[in-house]
């Protein structure tokens, strides 16, 4: 009988700044996993508080190993995070925000996912709340989205994905004057060309407080483009032409060159079909934007 293959190491990547007062709720959920991860990379964004101490505390005594990198400058939440990444081993990536609550079993259900599936990100539920009454709370964010009038594919929530290395070697990350970040890059490469899975269990719980670095909960008041089309022309629009639509406004369009320039670049191996679908996307995004910037002049 032929060994079986040994499992893919997974990398649990960390962003902190100054998050002392949700961190250690965190560290501990992660040392709670009934699969805990093979590493925990940690990128520090040059905190002022005691966030360092409470790392190096939960390092001492952390039951995987931990790497604590402290930037001596701040990058800012998605640079910090695209650095931290780069310092994983790992096969499967994981985001991981400073002041969520992983359930015990995020990281075992989603690499069971992982390694019988050939996409290469996958997307799980969560429930939402806000620890200090800033924000809504809700038991399911994709139920929140359905409600509302969008799929699943606008979850971009890098804290409730898990990315295949090989997806990362492929797209790499944006430009580094970018301001797309590092979550919705990957979102909208994985929708675009198919290759994102969802799972549906509740894998996370996600805390809103007030001064999450992100914390966007999409609303209906999020879309330009379509507001006015009819529910039938609006059940015709793809998820990517979704997450265009929500992402690239009239002050942003600068970030669909730079999706562009990224598809040019790794065009070859792609399906023409899809392509074209998301070229066409960004296409219309770009005129129906400068349409309405010539009719705000007057």
């Amino acid at each position: 009988m032929a060994p079986a293959s040994p499992r893919p190491l997974v990398s649990v990547a960390l962003a902190t700044f100054n998050g002392e007062r949700h961190l250690a709720k965190q560290l501990d959920s992660l040392a709670a996993q009934t699969r805990l991860p093979d590493e925990l990379v940690v990128g520090d964004d040059a905190s002022s508080d005691s966030t360092l101490a409470v790392l190096h505390d939960f390092a001492r005594r952390a039951p995987f190993p931990v790497e604590i990198t402290s930037n001596p400058v701040t990058l800012g939440y998605s640079r910090n995070f695209i650095a931290t990444a780069g310092r994983c081993r790992g096969e499967l990536l994981f985001f991981c925000d400073q002041d969520d609550i992983w359930l015990p079993g995020k990281i075992a259900r989603m690499a069971e996912i992982a390694a019988a599936s050939p996409e290469g990100v996958i997307t799980h539920d969560m429930s939402v709340f806000s620890s200090d009454e800033s924000g809504p709370s809700f038991p399911s964010f994709f139920d929140h989205l359905r409600g509302t009038g969008f799929s699943r594919a606008v979850c971009l929530n890098g804290c409730a994905m898990a990315v295949k290395a090989d997806f990362i070697r492929r797209w790499g990350w944006p430009e580094d004057d970018s301001g797309v970040s590092h979550d919705v890059w990957i979102a909208l490469f994985a929708s675009a060309f198919r290759q994102r899975r969802y799972c549906d269990e509740i894998l996370l719980s996600h805390r809103l407080h007030g001064a999450n670095a992100s914390g966007w909960i999409p609303a209906e008041s999020d879309r330009i483009g379509s507001r006015d089309w009819t529910p039938q022309r609006r059940a015709l629009q793809s998820d990517t032409d979704l997450m265009i639509e929500l992402l690239l406004k009239p002050w942003n369009l600068s970030w669909t060159d730079e999706i562009l320039r990224a598809v040019e670049e790794r065009r070859s191996g792609l399906d023409p079909t899809l392509l074209a679908a998301l070229i066409g996307s960004l296409g219309a995004n770009r005129r129906s934007h400068l349409r309405r910037r010539r009719w705000w002049r007057f």
